[in-house]
């Protein structure tokens, strides 16, 4: 079984009951935890997924931790898995020639983490502290980190809410760079991401809660529904993936392609989920959120990069 925690915005899943319940069936759970490889290295975060009993988990040590883009960790944690197969696949998918330039920063990292730690980590919750604090000032943003609807939360990730304002998320994405040299990490819909780490200094946390406050006070609350956003919805399932994409297609305007069925794939990225795969029906509804997110600023992206004027279906 194969389960993302923490997601792109920062929920963590209950790994220990998920485990408990894929070992009572000896199904090894795999953990993608490439946003969370600075979780379990402090009390004020929460568990690791290895700590909580995941068999296999990665770790993207450069998303949230001092290291080189593309460099990650694999751990096997329980002798469920068939480490065998495991050398097997990454013979199959690693290169032959690793960067050592990568696997150096991997070293410093953990080397880093092996020295100062505890001190990295308690000034980081202190910042953070500190700026969702301050966030209580906010009148019509809201700063989203904690719920009843889900198991925990990395407060890392700081969620900036614009709902029932006058701008969408992707406004703010775009004044927070354009005025304030701020860059966030994403944006969509009525909110935008901003992805921090122990690496982040007091004067960035100071600036980034400066200017909301700036931008709070300029906004003005509208009714719900007039946000104009549309909901994707669950596309009608017509055949599998692979057998549209084996199939003949042709290229068509986006705008008369409704009850057709997808032959590529349509994302928004980041984060890079699905907005439509391969043998999905596409429906009015489909149609017009893809312009809605174009007209936002969302970068939205297909396998033949036609969008937002042409799409490929099945024949």
């Amino acid at each position: 079984m194969i389960v993302t925690s923490p997601t792109y915005e920062g929920v963590v899943s209950d790994i220990s009951a998920i485990a408990a319940i894929t070992h009572e069936y000896s199904i090894p759970l795999f953990v993608d935890e490439a946003h969370g490889a600075h979780l379990g290295l402090s009390e004020h975060f929460p568990v690791n997924s290895i700590k909580a009993g995941a068999d296999i988990v990665v770790h993207g040590l450069h998303k949230t931790l001092p290291a080189p883009t593309q460099s990650a960790l694999l751990h096997i944690n329980n002798s469920i898995v068939d480490w065998t197969e495991v050398q097997r696949q990454l013979a199959v998918f690693q290169t032959s020639s690793p960067s050592y330039i990568l696997m150096a920063g991997i070293d410093s990292c953990i080397e880093l983490l092996v020295r100062e730690r505890d001190r990295l980590f308690a000034d980081y919750d202190k910042r953070l502290n500190d700026f969702y604090d301050r966030m209580r000032e906010l009148e019509n943003i809201r700063i989203l980190s904690s719920g009843n609807t889900f198991f925990s939360f990395d407060k890392g990730k700081i969620l900036i809410s614009v709902k029932n304002t006058d701008i969408n998320g992707t406004q703010l994405k775009r004044a927070l760079l354009d005025k304030y040299l701020l860059q966030l990490e994403m944006a969509m819909g009525d909110y935008a991401l901003a992805m921090t780490s122990i690496c982040d200094t007091d004067e960035g946390f100071l600036r980034l809660g400066g200017a909301l406050l700036e931008i709070d006070a300029t906004l003005n609350k509208v009714p719900e529904d007039e946000n104009g956003n549309v909901p994707f919805g669950t596309p009608e399932v017509v055949m599998p993936s692979y057998e549209a994409e084996s199939r003949e297609g042709r290229f068509i305007p986006l705008s008369d392609s409704k009850n057709a069925v997808s032959r590529e794939y349509i994302y928004a990225y980041p984060p890079g989920i699905p907005l439509l795969v391969p043998g999905e029906r596409i429906t009015e509804r489909l149609i017009s959120s893809i312009n809605g997110l174009f007209a936002e600023g969302v970068p939205v992206k297909s396998c033949f990069l036609r969008l937002p004027e042409q799409i490929n279906i099945v024949l």
